[in-house]
């Protein structure tokens, strides 16, 4: 006897449905995720080119901390019992890569994790409910998400750590 289907498995789950070619499904989310990653590329432009970084209290901790690192790899800060070393890591390899006080650097790359966050959450809406029209519902969304833009722009660990947590949910989603 067949087990009942869950209720949130749609009927044009790709595994109920043989008449589609997988390269089709492939290509009908790829376009998706394509979609996205252009509105999101292009918010993520608009809010990089006419900003600048913000910096506050918790940003020179972890400024101190990443130059402690970079120059001395040294993790005996005083700093490092109150702030985690994620984030300062984070920050140490952009200073080594692009050097010290690279403000533009660490803008780009972290508007670019916000794009890469909003393609992540449509790949995950479309594994939840095989829906073109809601995974760009939800990449949409997420391209829009002027908070997560507007963290971006500061010397803050949000936007590393919401990308990491959407990627792990993403792999939850995938390998569960």
């Amino acid at each position: 006897m067949r087990a009942p289907r869950p209720s949130w498995i749609s009927p044009r789950h790709p595994a109920e449905n043989p008449s589609t070619p997988d390269s089709l499904r492939l290509r009908g989310i790829l376009g998706v995720l394509g979609i996205v990653f252009v509105v999101a590329a292009f918010m993520e432009c608009t809010a990089l080119l006419g900003s600048r970084l913000w910096y506050n209290p918790d940003a020179a901790q972890y400024i101190a901390l990443a130059i402690s690192i970079c120059e001395r790899f040294d993790f005996t800060h005083a700093l490092f019992a109150v702030r985690p070393p994620g984030y300062p890591l984070f920050l140490a390899a952009l200073f080594r890569m692009f050097g010290d006080g690279s403000v533009e650097a660490l803008m780009a790359v972290q508007h670019a994790l916000v794009v890469g966050t909003a393609v992540v959450a449509a790949a995950i809406a479309y594994m939840l409910r095989p829906s073109k029209a809601f995974a760009l519902t939800v990449g949409i969304l997420g391209a829009f998400s002027l908070h997560l833009s507007g963290y971006a722009n500061a010397v803050l660990a949000e936007v590393p750590y919401t990308f990491l947590v959407t990627v792990c949910v993403y792999l939850l989603v995938r390998y569960h």
